[in-house]
């Protein structure tokens, strides 16, 4: 009778320190975040509040500017506030004043 392989460890869904650390280097720096809100809201709420201003950070957690008050928040609750890039010129270039100065 053949012997069976030995089974497949199952994969941990556990995180360590490490892991999340590694992970937060957006937030990391920013000088506005948005914080992950609670499991009960609707299907079209949005899932951050904010966005909040960072005053201080630690290691684990960012004391944040919300409305009147401060607050201490979990680093991983938080997520940065990215603004988009100015869009880029199209067409033709612009003409210079001088230019239309001297004719």
């Amino acid at each position: 009778m053949p012997c069976a392989e030995p089974p497949q460890p199952i994969p941990s869904t556990t995180r360590n320190y490490a892991d999340v650390a590694a992970g937060r280097e957006a937030a990391e720096g920013a000088d506005f975040v948005y914080v992950r809100e609670g499991q009960s809201h609707g299907p079209l709420a949005p899932y951050h509040g904010g966005p909040y201003r960072v005053l201080e950070q630690g290691t684990k957690t960012v004391r944040l500017q919300m409305e009147e008050q401060e607050d201490w928040v979990a680093l991983e609750l938080t997520k940065a506030l990215v603004l988009p890039a100015a869009p880029r010129t199209r067409g033709r270039p612009k003409r210079a004043a001088a230019a239309e100065d001297s004719t």
